[in-house]
């Protein structure tokens, strides 16, 4: 009798598609017409930061077994900590020579340093040149001054006072060490070099993008057939398409300071792509002027770009790695030159294809561009519009591809 129950109970497990080790400590939900799950989780603590507040992740994965997912979940957990902790500018992390490490020992020594650093270097000196100059990781000295005033600014303004704003006489002082000129990377003994002790390299404009990438290719090594990978909100990857053959649905959100979650419209797209945002509602302080000022700087003029542009939300083809570098050619470019540039990039990369959505104050974008205007949004998790005035243009092969541009 006791075999027959064990037999009894072992049918019943089978025939119901599910083991007795079948759960996962993450939350997740079966796919209706599937054999799926969808699994979902945030993660924090993975050595990344913003104004002094934990960068999170969002993970999720479509899984045939729920057990699976938290596999998935420590791979990301994992190589997302390995990543920011090898990407790193501001921290030292013991056993790790990081970007601070080099930027440490400019004009001192060369640096021995993980492959995906190199990689990464390589791929952002080649983009300076692709971007036009708008995107320059070797831009760090000037970086470096707009750092510490909006650290001082954040600080001040939250006591209620207005904050100082660089001279152009000291970023000019400065901006006289950018340049790859400076800097020496071997990739055969893997190690970079400053020569000069007051230029520095500065990766956050791209860095996001990079370590999403990775992260994706190691769940796709996994097994993980169907994901999506957000780092921070503003650099993500959808894995495949869904199982169920929706669409992927991406949330614009509108550029109000204090990060205010407002969707404005929604894109649809089918299968593998990447996005990365970049905005001014992001990572700023208040001069004593009364203007903000954000952190995405105009390598021509060493001042936060103010070209009327709030946002740009870019969809590739490509890589995050590339969206994110994308996105700041696309924003730091005055919009006509940005449009340009978009569909001359389309027309050399007949094999990839590129989207963007840019965001100006409503009313206010230029004239004859597919646009579409906005006077409420819709806070997330809530029916109930909100006042989010702004003029979103679009890319045109984005036609039909959200839910406002038809």
């Amino acid at each position: 009798m006791n075999k027959l129950y064990v037999l009894f109970i072992v049918m019943i497990l089978t025939l119901s598609g599910c083991t007795p080790s079948d759960t996962s400590k993450y939350s997740c939900a079966s796919v209706d017409g599937t054999s799926y799950y969808k699994c979902v989780v945030v993660l924090t603590e993975i050595g990344a930061s913003m104004n002094g507040s934990e960068i999170s992740v969002s993970f999720t994965g479509y899984v045939k077994k729920k057990s699976s997912f938290d596999g998935y979940v420590d791979l990301v957990r994992s190589e997302y900590l390995r990543l920011n902790h090898i990407f790193d500018k501001y921290n030292d992390v013991e056993g790790v020579n990081n970007l601070k490490t080099i930027n440490d020992n400019a004009g001192v020594a060369p640096v021995v340093v993980d492959q995906s650093l190199i990689d990464l270097l390589l791929i952002s000196k080649e983009w300076q040149t692709k971007s036009l100059g708008t995107f320059d990781a070797s831009l760090g000295a000037v970086l470096k001054i707009w750092h510490n005033y909006r650290e001082e600014g954040q600080s001040l303004n939250e006591g209620g006072d207005l904050a100082p704003i660089p001279n152009l006489i000291e970023l000019q002082a400065a901006s006289q060490y950018i340049g790859w000129d400076f800097v020496q990377i071997d990739d055969t003994a893997n190690t970079v070099y400053i020569t000069n002790v007051q230029a520095s390299l500065d990766l956050g404009g791209i860095a996001k993008g990079y370590a999403t990438d990775l992260v994706a290719a190691k769940l796709k090594e996994a097994g993980l057939v169907s994901g999506l990978l957000s780092f921070g909100g503003s650099s993500s990857v959808m894995i495949g398409s869904k199982p169920n053959k929706l669409n992927w649905n991406v949330g614009i959100r509108a550029p109000i300071r204090g990060n205010p979650y407002i969707e404005l419209d929604y894109v649809y797209l089918a299968n593998s792509f990447s996005l990365s945002s970049s905005g001014d509602d992001q990572n700023y302080y208040q001069g004593s002027d009364g203007k903000y000022y954000h952190h995405i700087i105009d390598p021509k003029t060493f001042y936060p770009v103010d070209n009327g542009i709030h946002s740009v939300t870019i969809f590739t083809t490509e890589s995050a790695t590339i969206a994110e570098a994308l996105s700041k050619t696309l924003f730091i470019l005055p919009f006509e030159e940005a449009y340009a540039y978009l569909n001359q990039y389309n027309l050399d990369h007949p094999d990839q294809t590129l989207y963007a959505i840019w965001i100006f104050d409503y009313q206010k974008a230029p004239a004859g561009y597919a646009s579409v205007d906005f006077l409420t949004g819709t806070a997330s998790g809530s029916s109930n519009p909100t006042d989010a005035p702004y003029t979103l243009v679009y890319s045109t092969n984005l036609k039909g591809k959200t839910a406002k541009y038809n």
